[in-house]
């Protein structure tokens, strides 16, 4: 009968030592650290990308149901999106369009909502925002869209800023929204991008 070599099976059968998991512990510990500025990044410009796609998903579903109701269809910031009756934000509102939105049927193209005016759309406030502003001194209030499916003097810079003030610091995590004279809404791929004449 064949003899098998204890020490060889206790060797074979044995695990990690201490070293080795300290080791191991101590080299994952050391990627996490490096990768987590990476993580930091991209959690801040997915967060900026995602507000910027709902603006435009926003401005895009008003401007439709202008030219589908033959009405105009205005998209304002708004103070209180929660509110049981949202209105538009006065223009002597302290925040932004971080503060959240609302898209009516404007009736009586008076580019604030009235008591019988349809709402159409609520965009809740957005707390992961570093500020939705206008670039310039003073913010832009709404957009309204005519039965043509044009916006009456539109023209504005919106500069969509991540959370954090160290991601702030960093253009490329931002995003640039150009909205054209005549309603047409894109967007750039950093916050301090400049909108062309023709946007």
């Amino acid at each position: 009968m064949r003899q098998v070599d204890s020490s060889k099976r206790r060797i074979s059968d044995r695990g990690f030592t201490l070293i080795e998991l300290l080791v191991v512990l101590a080299i994952m510990g050391i990627l996490v650290v490096l990768a987590m500025p990476s993580f930091a990044r991209l959690a801040a410009t997915t967060s900026v990308t995602a507000q910027v796609n709902d603006f435009i998903a926003d401005s895009r579903f008003a401007r439709t149901e202008a030219l589908r109701r033959g009405t105009s269809v205005t998209m304002c910031r708004s103070s209180n999106p929660d509110a049981s009756v949202p209105t538009c934000a006065g223009t002597d509102a302290t925040s932004g369009w971080e503060g959240g939105w609302i898209i009516f049927v404007d009736n009586d193209s008076s580019n604030s909502r009235n008591g019988g005016e349809e709402l159409l759309r609520v965009h809740a406030a957005i707390p992961d925002s570093g500020g939705i502003r206008k670039s310039g001194a003073n913010n832009y209030n709404q957009l309204r869209y005519r039965a043509t499916g044009w916006a009456i003097a539109a023209n504005a810079t919106l500069r969509f800023l991540p959370k954090s003030p160290t991601a702030q610091a960093d253009v490329t995590q931002g995003r640039t929204i150009c909205i054209s004279s005549l309603g047409r809404v894109r967007a750039l791929p950093t916050s301090d991008a400049t909108c062309s004449s023709t946007d």
